[in-house]
């Protein structure tokens, strides 16, 4: 798992962050097409919540599909339940408290 976590690292550590529109199109092309988006090989950039489950997927603790870029920031909250493999599962959100 950590060295498919490395892999994944090097394959992608330098790529920037996509434009919203470009965010937008990701999502859609995963949600709504995402056996076709699943073919494409490289990354040419990543957003955040991609970067994660892209990670999850690569270590087996997701499935192929949907593809990375369908998932958003909520599916990763105890909100909803990733559906994960291995046996593993997130844990409540920790809340952090700054001084204003």
């Amino acid at each position: 798992m950590i060295r498919q976590l490395y892999e994944f690292i090097y394959e992608v550590h330098k790529l920037p962050f996509p434009s919203e529109i470009q965010v937008i199109r990701k999502v859609v092309r995963g949600k709504v097409f995402p056996r076709l988006w699943r073919f494409r090989a490289k990354f040419r950039s990543i957003f955040c919540t991609e970067l994660i489950a892209e990670s999850y997927i690569r270590m087996g603790l997701l499935p192929a599909m949907p593809p990375s870029s369908a998932y958003l920031p909520p599916d990763f909250t105890s909100q909803r339940k990733l559906p994960l493999l291995k046996g593993a599962y997130l844990s409540n959100e920790v809340l952090i408290r700054l001084p204003r």
